[in-house]
């Protein structure tokens, strides 16, 4: 039988369940915190693809950071790429922002990234409307947990996975344990702390 990736990190396992223990109920991510685990390169990385996919959302992102800062848009038009991308993750980091945040990855994810949702429902066996559902259920199997991470890893970027999984997990009673775990220990799934 071949071992899942949750038991390969078992050596682990007892350092991410301390963390639970310090804190019952896993809080889940906001987006000014996915936004602050995020390196430059991968920020500058959401940034490129967000304009791609949708030219819109990006420019009223750049827009809406810019004014909440007291400045006019032009000023981060004029700046090159990843210094601007980098300046938007900085503002976008901080929890002031956070309904920005979270309205720029929902456009991300529901937009050109809409793929890594319904892969990881169908794989986890959750039925769901175009990757949507209405509520979180509980946890499946550690294994399908395991199985489905990996069908996503090997199936989309890393960012996306990366960051669905870090805005899907719930908290409080709903919250996915082996998810966790695997969210702090798996370097593929971790954001920097800072």
């Amino acid at each position: 039988m071949r071992k899942s990736r949750c038991d390969e990190f078992d050596a682990l396992r007892p350092h991410a369940l301390t963390l639970r223990l310090a804190q019952p109920t896993p809080t889940p991510l906001t987006a000014h915190d996915i936004f602050a685990g995020l390196t430059p390169a991968e920020a500058h990385e959401f940034f490129e693809s967000l304009n791609e996919a949708n030219k819109a959302a990006y420019k009223g992102c750049m827009q809406v950071t810019a004014s909440r800062r007291k400045l006019r848009p032009i000023f981060l038009e004029r700046k090159p790429r990843a210094e601007r991308h980098q300046w938007v993750q900085n503002a976008l980091s901080s929890p002031v922002n956070e309904d920005l945040g979270l309205e720029v990855l929902q456009n991300w994810l529901l937009g050109p990234q809409r793929a890594v949702l319904a892969d990881f429902l169908d794989a986890c066996g959750i039925a769901h409307e175009d990757g949507l559902i209405d509520d979180i259920p509980a946890q499946p199997a550690r294994e399908k947990v395991d199985a489905a991470v990996e069908v996503i890893a090997a199936k989309h970027s890393a960012l996306a996975v990366k960051i669905y999984l870090n805005l899907f997990q719930p908290g409080g009673a709903e919250a996915w344990p082996d998810l966790d775990a695997l969210l702090v220990i798996d370097p593929r799934l971790a954001l920097q702390r800072k």
